[in-house]
């Protein structure tokens, strides 16, 4: 592999090459519902890549009524992404107050222009020499194996640390639960908020486990501007864009949300241990005696892929229709734990 080879301060290591970038988040907080839909404000960088991830459905069956009952009539993508102005939108936004949604992005060394000839190159990339975008760039200041007994605590992985300031990949040799977003109800039924939680796969228990998380945080001004060795690189305008005092995106995958499946593990090659962020890339409407509505949660197969977990959302008589499975066009974002902990 073309690269050069760096050891993080754990003893940890990564092969910095033509896939190794800083990210960008984007959005990273909960927004207002009332509204129905919401935009980002912050358009998508040309030439970078991007992944969604929001409290509600990617896309969803869809119901219509019909008489008493509520009839699955097919299925809707409930987030679009406009190149025109590349913009993402997102509709249906899930609960009574505020919905979760975080979108981080990175460059693609095959379509973003570089800023100049001088500088470290591999294979032609030359990415942290390119300027700022406007959200500026996101690393992974904080990183620890810690225990998640149920409700994830981000302050314990980073003093500040906040659902609303950063981004969180998480990892577990533990494929009985995986980290999710549990809708909490009101006394009425409706979801009124949802929170990051250690879930059994396919039930709505809570679970205690081990996870290795990291948490992709924007820079502060001057913050890469560290003493002591290591390499530093610097883009165009001067700014640290690269210091291997802390981690970057390494190796970052888009794996298509269709390719996941209930009860089937997926492997990537050339990653060894998938993570990924909490996202609901879909859902399932299945049919008994009443309807039921499943989310689709992505989750740790085996200690080296990825699946799909159920998480009923309703069963309701009123509900009937044909047997539907949706699967969000938006892809899944997963990074190699390798790059970032030391086995």
């Amino acid at each position: 592999m073309i690269g050069l080879r760096i050891t993080n301060p754990d003893g940890s290591s990564f092969s910095f090459n033509e896939n190794t970038t800083p990210a960008t988040n984007l959005w990273t907080k909960a927004v207002d519902v009332r509204s129905g839909s919401w935009t980002c404000p912050n358009p998508i960088p040309q030439g970078y890549k991007f992944v969604i991830s929001r409290g509600g459905a990617l896309a969803s069956v869809r119901f219509v009524q019909h008489g008493n009952a509520m009839v699955a009539t097919g299925t809707e993508t409930l987030v679009s992404y406009s190149e025109s102005n590349r913009l993402v939108t997102v509709r249906n936004l899930h609960g009574v107050g505020t919905e979760p949604i975080q979108i981080i992005a990175y460059q693609d060394y095959n379509k973003i222009p570089l800023a100049g000839s001088a500088g470290l190159k591999i294979l032609g990339s030359a990415i942290f020499l390119n300027s700022l975008p406007v959200t500026g760039y996101s690393y992974a200041f904080h990183k620890k194996i810690m225990i998640i007994d149920g409700v994830f605590n981000p302050s314990k992985l980073g003093a500040g640390l906040t659902p609303d300031n950063a981004i969180y990949f998480f990892y577990s040799t533990d494929a009985e639960n995986y980290i999710g977003r549990e809708p909490i109800r009101d006394g009425g039924g409706s979801v009124k908020s949802l929170r990051i939680s250690n879930i059994r796969r396919d039930s709505h228990s809570l679970a205690k486990s081990k996870y290795y998380v990291i948490a992709f945080r924007t820079a502060k001004s001057g913050e890469l501007e560290t003493n002591g060795c290591g390499l530093k690189l610097r883009n165009i305008d001067g700014n640290v864009t690269f210091n291997s005092q802390f981690n970057v995106m390494t190796k970052p995958v888009l794996v298509p949300s269709s390719e996941f499946a209930v009860g089937k593990g997926k492997t990537i090659p050339g990653i060894k241990r998938l993570m990924y962020t909490p996202q609901r890339v879909g859902d399932y409407f299945g049919h008994t005696d009443g309807g039921y509505l499943d989310y689709l949660n992505v989750c740790q197969y085996s200690a080296t892929s990825l699946g799909l977990s159920r998480y009923r959302y309703f069963y309701n008589s009123a509900y009937i229709g044909e047997t539907t499975t949706v699967l969000s066009s938006f892809p899944v974002l997963v990074l190699d734990a390798e790059d970032y902990f030391k086995f």
